[in-house]
C-alpha cells in the first residue's frame, strides 16, 4: 500500500464524509484488526500531513500483535504519495522518482518472499 489511511479515528474530512450517520472508529481500519491479516508492506512519506505516519504505524503494530507480518517503508523528505510538493499534497503532486522506483523494487521482492511473485535475485533489491 502507498499513503494508506488506515487509521481514521480522528480524521475530520472521513467524519465529514459519513454525514453523521457513523463515528469515523466504526469504520477505522486499525480499530478492527481482530486476526490475522495478509502479510502487508506499506510505502509512506515521512512529511505526510494528509495521512500521518503515526496512524500507519499504528496499523502495523496491531497488525503484529495478531501475528501478522506487516513492514513499513518510510522515506523522508516526502509527503502524500511521494510527493516532494510538501506545502499542497492534496492536489499538486510531484512524486519522487527514486522513491517511486524503490518501492516497486521492495514491493515486488516483499510479494516474492511470501509467494507471491518468482524470486529475484537480492541484488536487485537495494
Amino acid at each position: 500500500m502507498i499513503s494508506p489511511a488506515v487509521s481514521v479515528t480522528h480524521d475530520g474530512w472521513f467524519q465529514g464524509l459519513l454525514l453523521d450517520k457513523a463515528p469515523a472508529a466504526d469504520l477505522s481500519p486499525d480499530e478492527h484488526i481482530s486476526k490475522r491479516l495478509p502479510p502487508t508492506i506499506i510505502f509512506h512519506g515521512i512529511s505526510d500531513t494528509l495521512v500521518p505516519i503515526a496512524g500507519v504505524r499504528r496499523y502495523c503494530e496491531r497488525a503484529k500483535l495478531q501475528g501478522s507480518d506487516c513492514e513499513i517503508v518510510e522515506y523522508a523528505n516526502v509527503g502524500h504519495l511521494f510527493t516532494r510538493k510538501l506545502d499542497s499534497q492534496e492536489s499538486d503532486f510531484d512524486p519522487d522518482p527514486n522513491d517511486v522506483a524503490d518501492s516497486h523494487l521492495k514491493g515486488d521482492s516483499f510479494l516474492a518472499t511470501h509467494g507471491f511473485l518468482p524470486k529475484y535475485p537480492s541484488s536487485a533489491v537495494r
